[in-house]
């Protein structure tokens, strides 16, 4: 909500005062006074409300015009970036299918309460049909920006989300480096990234319970080593995740202590062969395709995502360990280099 400043006049201002009125009865130029510090949530349900419906709105121009030139309208960030990337393998493609349907309708409002910019509310949206429920993050920069989507996630099916308190109470936002966790939001995203890397031998992986995400690394990783004559190509595959420097971590207090952090990685798929083959883009993978355009195939093929995560962290003390709520991975480029 902006403050604002009234004034009963502009400082400065100076009258000349007639001759003939008695001296010494200037008028006495004003303090502006400001608005009380108001303490409570950033927005109202029905402020949330119509930023949703502005977001959406501007969701379905672009995917029917296959129009990314309006999505820095009402998006920002990763989400900007990845849908981006969506809907410019749908126009070359011509199918819409790889571009994540987000709901417009919320059941459940997360309202950080701040007295500052940048301000972040959440939303939970609406299931509907088969479409996965998804955790968006809307930020509004500044007091004179609209609220714009951040980025989202979808839910892993199944899974319950913690509480929160009510919208109209406002939950804390922790910091980054907020000690109050088992781990800061700032440390369980980085870590996590990590974990992605290197699975189970990671130093981290006893902090954080099995995810499907983590197996659907590992799976591909051996799905790749598998590939026929893969080795006798002298064939490597390595893939890498690491916290993406200019996206901020988001985290939001849950009623138990902990907080849902959310957190964006940078990620890389990388193959390579021996000196003189060939490691084109996959036929299998439209968007893979669709970036790596019109390069020449080399004996490397570099396939870059970008990763948002969604995290529990429990509150210090507890015994529980770091779970997953919700991710979404995009590719949003392919090289030969």
């Amino acid at each position: 909500m902006k403050r604002t400043m009234r004034t009963r006049a502009m400082a400065g201002a100076v009258t000349v005062l007639a001759a003939g009125m008695l001296a010494g009865c200037a008028a006495e130029v004003p303090v502006p006074e400001a608005d009380p510090v108001t303490t409570g949530p950033a927005l109202t349900v029905e402020q949330e409300a119509e930023v949703v419906t502005s977001v959406s709105t501007v969701l379905e121009k672009a995917s029917a015009e296959n129009n990314t030139a309006v999505l820095a309208e009402r998006l920002a960030g990763p989400a900007l970036a990845s849908r981006t990337s969506q809907l410019t393998v749908a126009a070359a493609i011509g199918d819409a299918k790889y571009v994540t349907p987000l709901p417009s309708q919320m059941v459940q409002i997360v309202v950080p309460v701040t007295e500052t910019w940048p301000r972040t509310s959440y939303g939970v949206s609406k299931q509907e049909g088969t479409k996965t429920p998804a955790l968006v993050v809307m930020d509004q920069p500044t007091a004179r920006d609209p609220y714009k989507l951040w980025a989202w996630v979808r839910l892993i099916p199944g899974i319950t989300l913690p509480q929160f308190a009510p919208p109209d109470v406002g939950s804390e936002a922790p910091a980054a480096d907020d000690a109050s966790l088992i781990m800061t939001p700032a440390d369980a995203v980085a870590q996590y990234a990590d974990v992605l890397t290197t699975g189970d031998t990671s130093a981290f992986a006893p902090a954080f319970e099995p995810d499907v995400f983590r197996k659907q690394v590992t799976d591909k990783v051996a799905e790749q080593l598998a590939v026929e004559n893969f080795a006798a190509a002298e064939g490597k595959y390595t893939v890498t995740f690491t916290p993406r420097g200019d996206a901020p971590v988001h985290a939001v207090r849950t009623l138990d202590g902990g907080a849902v952090v959310i957190g964006v990685l940078d990620a890389t798929d990388l193959v390579t062969v021996q000196t003189g083959g060939t490691a084109p883009p996959s036929p299998n993978f439209p968007s893979q395709k669709v970036h790596f355009g019109a390069q020449p195939v080399t004996n490397v093929l570099r396939t870059t995502y970008l990763d948002t995560v969604a995290l529990y962290v429990p509150p210090a003390g507890s015994t529980e360990k770091v779970s997953l709520l919700g991710y979404e991975q995009v590719v949003v480029g392919a090289s030969n280099k």
